[in-house]
């Protein structure tokens, strides 16, 4: 909307320019007015496009956190199920406890092989 009423301003001072017409008299001072409207309706236009660059941004940022709890959210508690349902505690290191496969697999060593006969 700036914009145009910035077009508005500046072509009714262009019409006096391209006709070749020097602003005397009253008219001067009403040029000087519409040079100041179409200085002040770019500030504002400027300002209009940095607030909203400035809140896309803020967007952006406060978006980052908001994705990473609702993740962690989602994944915690797949996370802690995991660890709740592990069976492998150190109460039940006792090898009478374990099957066969868990003692292979605590008690592996890599230089020795050993056999599940």
């Amino acid at each position: 909307m700036s914009l145009v009423a910035i077009c508005a301003f500046n072509l009714a001072e262009a019409t006096y320019f391209s006709d070749r017409i020097e602003p005397t008299g009253p008219s001067q001072s009403l040029f000087h007015a519409l040079q100041w409207i179409e200085i002040g309706l770019f500030g504002l236009a400027s300002a209009a496009v940095f607030i909203l660059v400035m809140l896309a941004a803020l967007s952006q940022v406060l978006r980052l956190p908001y994705h990473l709890i609702k993740l962690l959210l989602r994944v915690l508690p797949v996370v802690l199920s995991y660890v709740t349902q592990c069976k492998c505690s150190v109460q039940d290191l006792s090898l009478g406890r374990l099957s066969m496969s868990r003692q292979l697999l605590l008690h592996w060593d890599p230089k020795e092989p050993k056999s599940v006969a």
